[in-house]
């Protein structure tokens, strides 16, 4: 009989709960549903998402059957605005509570996908019930909130307390980088738990035959300047001036949505971008929010993708970019940016990398990949699928013993 497995975390799939979510969540779920599927089969798994809403209203507990999982998306009476308005996050916490107090089965495992209002929270609720063994917890850390986001000091404060504090009481971890594990041994020696950069599960490979005259890019994420997308775009810009001798045309396909507060003033920036661009004769398209069907046809369709990350930022050492293995599972040549997590990682030997911010320097290391495109895919081919191989296999058997 398979045992009780509760996976806390931001569960978002518009197909379930489009009403709910007002900012896509593609890489916390898609992260969720690659350990899901390294677990179900001794696990029986209820992935618990905690209330949050675009739309103002009580929203009902709503539990979604998949193949081989539950969801269960928590109730939360919303304002209507921001979801992470105190009084959306305070309604959030209370159902959450009260789930964990009385829908809960006694000594099951637990997964929480640390958030730092939620983590403290569920650590709390499951003390009090008195019934759930420190060692059957495990927190997923994909980012110290505190330390990567561009937020208040307020607010950079209390979510190093609350994050923190969450650290020093459990012994079980799925880290997300090198840095994040070694900083959480620190704060407490007996920490131990698996690194997984995301989704190491080979999804697709086809050799790319790049045209003489044309070239397709694509990137998939966030629009923002923090992850990088308005750099390359000036990076674009300059490599058209600088190398407009190859007549090359260049089609970049991007997929996502606007982020943060500066969302607004970042969308102005970035059509502006877009139709200098276009004036040079480099087109750009912007698709907006992909399904998951869609996404996967433009990357089948792309031959380089980009993960643009500023390494100026925080970010990049405090997280960890998950496109990167989205792209690579897909048989794809990732131009990324030499952030600090990744320069620390074992997959940066199967990258193509730029080491500076400066427009320039990204325009010409996008020209030498473009010169030297099917050697370095070829050189590249085997040793990828070898990697990612055993990757997915190590990381099974590690999560396996943990949750053991």
């Amino acid at each position: 009989m398979k045992e009780d497995l509760y996976y806390f975390g931001i569960y978002a799939d518009p197909e379930d709960i489009y009403e709910r979510n007002p900012i896509p969540a593609p890489g916390s779920t898609n992260k969720m549903k690659y350990i899901i599927s390294k677990i179900n089969s001794r696990f029986n798994v209820r992935v618990v998402s905690p209330g949050f809403a675009g739309e103002s209203g009580v929203h009902r507990t709503k539990r979604v059957r998949k193949d081989n999982y539950e969801i269960i998306y928590l109730s939360i009476k919303s304002s209507g605005y921001d979801y992470i308005k105190l009084c959306d996050v305070i309604s959030s916490l209370s159902y959450l509570r009260k789930f964990i107090k009385h829908e809960l089965k006694d000594n099951s495992k637990i997964i929480i996908y640390s958030n730092p209002w939620q983590t403290l929270t569920i650590l709390n609720s499951l003390k009090k019930r008195n019934d759930i063994p420190k060692d059957n917890i495990i927190i997923e850390i994909e980012e110290f909130h505190g330390q990567a986001r561009e937020i208040n000091l307020i607010k950079k404060s209390l979510y190093n307390y609350f994050e923190f504090k969450s650290f020093k009481n459990v012994y079980r971890y799925i880290f997300v980088n090198e840095y994040i594990k070694n900083k959480v041994i620190v704060l407490n020696p007996k920490a131990q738990g698996p690194i997984c950069y995301g989704e190491y599960r080979m999804r697709y490979r086809q050799r790319q035959t790049l045209s003489n005259d044309s070239i397709g890019l694509f990137y998939s994420g966030s629009i923002d300047y923090e992850r990088g997308i308005m750099n390359f775009l000036e990076a674009l810009s300059v490599y058209s001036d600088k190398y407009t001798s190859r007549n090359l045309k260049i089609v970049l396909d991007i997929c996502g949505y606007f982020h943060g507060k500066k969302g607004g003033e970042t969308k102005k920036s970035f059509f502006k971008a877009i139709d200098a661009l276009t004036i040079k004769g480099i087109k750009v398209v912007f698709h907006g929010f992909l399904s998951e069907e869609e996404l996967e046809k433009k990357l089948k369709e792309s031959d380089i993708c980009i993960a643009p990350q500023l390494i100026a930022s925080s970010f990049g050492k405090y997280s960890f970019p998950s496109k990167v293995l989205q792209y690579l599972t897909y048989g794809k040549i990732v131009f990324a940016s030499n952030i600090e997590a990744i320069n620390n990682s074992s997959i940066k030997d199967h990258l193509f990398l730029y080491d500076s911010d400066f427009p320039t320097v990204i325009a010409d290391r996008l020209h030498e990949l473009l010169a030297n495109f099917h050697y370095i895919q070829k050189e590249n081919s085997g040793e990828l699928n070898k990697y990612l191989n055993e990757k997915d296999r190590d990381f099974e058997i590690e999560l396996l013993e943990l949750l053991n």
